[in-house]
């Protein structure tokens, strides 16, 4: 069984807070673009209908990734603006 753990710590005086919310963002934007890339074709019928069952199988998994990564990198996002607000 695979245990998980979140731990936190203070990179206030490490990194570049700002600059690292503007990287943390382009990934938001870039993984955005690819989640709506992905709505499309599941949301195409002819995608759903033709395609391989394997292969629209895997484009709802690589869906359901994007927004976990994207819900993630939010989370990262809204910790970072924390930090600056308590600086």
């Amino acid at each position: 069984m695979a245990k998980r753990a979140e731990s936190y710590i203070d990179i206030s005086g490490t990194i570049d807070v700002d600059k690292e919310i503007e990287r943390q963002e382009k990934i938001l934007k870039d993984l955005e673009r690819s989640i709506s890339i992905s709505e499309k074709k599941l949301s195409n019928e002819n995608f759903v209908k033709k395609a391989p069952a394997h292969v629209v199988e895997k484009e709802r998994k690589l869906y359901e990734e994007l927004k976990q990564k994207a819900e993630k990198v939010k989370q990262i996002i809204e910790s970072l603006r924390e930090v600056t607000e308590a600086s």
